[in-house]
């Protein structure tokens, strides 16, 4: 699976004009803004990175990043004028973005779940010898440290 970059989510010709856009992409582009608006020096310099679904035949999955000196919600920004503004210089994108990718990788869910299920399994009386051989078998089977 390919992963998208900032510029994908910049630009109004990326994600291949919009055409490449995918549900992770979807999900990672609300990671990636979750990320930019609690980084330090984008709350320090009073702006937001929001969502914006651009209509048309071209990329529908944008981000901007406007000025928000007053704290609007992003429908507040969206309904105003506009105007976006560049990130601080500190704030890097590319980690971000391969972050927000790495969220929501499914291997990463399924680590998580194994790791739930284990814990459940210590805390079983009979059954825990048989949730931990599952357990075991499905981390062999996708390669994962048992």
């Amino acid at each position: 699976m390919a992963q998208g970059q900032w510029e994908d989510f910049r630009e109004k010709s990326g994600f291949s004009d919009g055409v490449g856009v995918t549900e992770v992409d979807i999900r990672a582009r609300k990671r990636v803004i979750e990320l930019i608006n609690q980084h330090p020096a984008v709350q320090s310099a009073k702006i937001t990175a929001v969502e914006f679904d651009r209509g048309g035949c071209h990329n529908s999955c944008l981000i901007l990043i406007l000025p928000n000196p007053d704290g609007k919600t992003a429908d507040q920004l969206l309904n105003g004028d506009m105007e976006e503004v560049f990130l601080p210089d500190d704030v890097d994108t590319n980690e971000i973005v391969a972050e927000a990718y790495n969220d929501e990788d499914p291997m990463n869910w399924i680590r998580r779940d194994l790791d739930i299920f284990q814990d459940l399994a210590n805390g079983c009386d009979g059954a825990d010898i048989l949730i931990r051989e599952r357990i075991a078998e499905i981390k062999q089977y996708i390669g994962i440290g048992v």
